[in-house]
């Protein structure tokens, strides 16, 4: 397994994008810790956290269409630095406010709401720019180890976002933020060389409106990427359920504790660092395509064993699966969306499949909390089994059309690009 890794680590593009990308995931997890605790103190309010997390779905709902039209149009590299140094220099602003003493909660909330409109540029691009520099062959071994560093990145974020909490103060963990997405930006930098063709440079210029309904088109034509999109979807109900619930189930439920609740929420990570180990050694022995329906139907599972825990032994393995599951599907999925779908038109699928993701995601977080006060908690994991289990259903014709597709054309082998 770990010998199909070698080849795109000695890809110099590949390496510059993997090693930025770790190093502003770290920053995010110092963040996520540093102001759920300045909210909280600002606040003194549970709800808060919630509102903050569904304005992180707003930016998608916004503004994504029109992002994926500029993200084919525009160079993904500079795209993705343009993101990192907006993003870092949006940040330095809650360090800035605070030393002249003029922070207030209005200010974290827009912060939070530009940063989202940064990673809504960011992500679609940095996916288009792997599709770029990495080879057809190489993408899953690409997505699946980017994955593992982003999940060990966020653990050591986190667990360092809170030392310095307890030993100096949020803001400090803001400020290492802001200059994680700049030492990111430098490292994008240096991603490409040799000459490049932006996708929507090869064909003549069409307006931004046109560009959006061809990449409707597209998607109209090409039902197995709807397809594939839809079974992404059924995965984010499953995480941004989790993430509302998980508090609750832990200390209401389960009477865990706060403790108990941190071991079951790193056991999600610990898992999902393993998914993508597991997924390298299922795809070589049978394909990308025969593991669209089992990996669905096995999150289910997971799901259910989570659900029927009474203790936090059963709660940590539960929440494990859950994790290895859902990130090795997701990979699978993002890794065949990135291999069917042309070049020229991986911004604007991207983008729409983010701007659905963001409707459900904000349903969700406003919902799904209510949801839970008026029936158990484990009546509402039970619905989202049953959900996840008829994603596994309809997966089936979807694997089976995609077994008879073939690779996308890849832009380096248009454009002359050298790695």
């Amino acid at each position: 397994m770990f010998e199909s890794l070698a080849p795109v680590l000695k890809n110099r593009s590949f390496r510059n994008y993997f090693f930025g990308t770790i190093v502003s995931t770290v920053g995010d997890g110092m963040q996520f810790i540093g102001i759920a605790w300045m909210i909280t103190q600002l606040t003194g309010t549970t709800s808060s956290m919630g509102w903050l997390l569904a304005l992180t779905s707003v930016p998608g709902i916004l503004f994504s269409p029109w992002i994926g039209v500029l993200v084919d149009r525009w160079d993904r590299r500079l795209i993705c630095m343009g993101a990192d140094l907006f993003r870092g220099s949006i940040i330095t602003l809650i360090p800035l406010m605070y030393y002249l003493h003029s922070l207030q909660t209005w200010m974290l909330y827009a912060v939070v709401f530009l940063v989202s409109v940064g990673d809504r540029f960011y992500w679609p691009s940095s996916g288009g720019l792997v599709r770029e520099i990495v080879p057809v062959e190489q993408l899953l071994s690409a997505n699946s180890l980017s994955s593992m560093f982003l999940q060990m990145g966020a653990l050591v974020g986190a667990g360092l976002g809170g030392i310095i909490i307890a030993s100096f103060n949020p803001v400090l963990v803001m400020l290492i933020n802001a200059v994680s997405f700049f030492i990111s930006a430098g490292f994008t930098f240096f991603i490409r060389r040799g000459r490049y063709v932006a996708p929507r440079l090869e064909k003549k210029a069409t307006g931004v409106y046109r560009d959006f309904l061809e990449g409707i088109s597209y998607l109209k034509k090409h039902t197995y990427v709807v397809g594939i999109a839809v079974l992404q979807l059924f995965l984010f109900i499953t995480l941004y359920t989790t993430n509302v619930l998980l508090p609750s189930f832990s200390m209401n439920v389960l009477k865990v504790g706060s403790t108990g609740f941190g071991f079951i929420d790193a056991a999600w990570a610990i898992g999902a660092i393993i998914g993508g180990i597991f997924l390298l050694s299922v795809i070589r022995n049978i394909g990308s395509e025969r593991y669209v329906t089992p990996g669905m139907v096995l999150l289910g599972l997971s799901i259910l064993v989570f659900l029927t825990s009474n203790g936090l032994t059963q709660a940590i393995i539960g929440y494990g699966l859950m994790g290895l599951f859902f990130v090795s599907t997701r990979i699978n999925y993002d890794t065949i969306i990135q291999t069917l779908v042309p070049t020229e038109f991986q911004g604007r699928v991207k983008s729409t499949i983010s701007m659905v993701i963001s409707y459900v995601s904000l349903v969700i977080y406003l919902g799904v909390g209510y949801l839970g006060d008026r029936i158990t908690i484990r009546m509402v994991y039970v619905g989202l089994a049953v959900i996840i289990m008829i994603g596994g259903i309809l997966s089936i014709p979807i694997s089976r059309i995609q077994r008879n597709l073939k690779p996308s054309a890849g832009l380096e082998e248009k454009s002359g690009f050298s790695q």
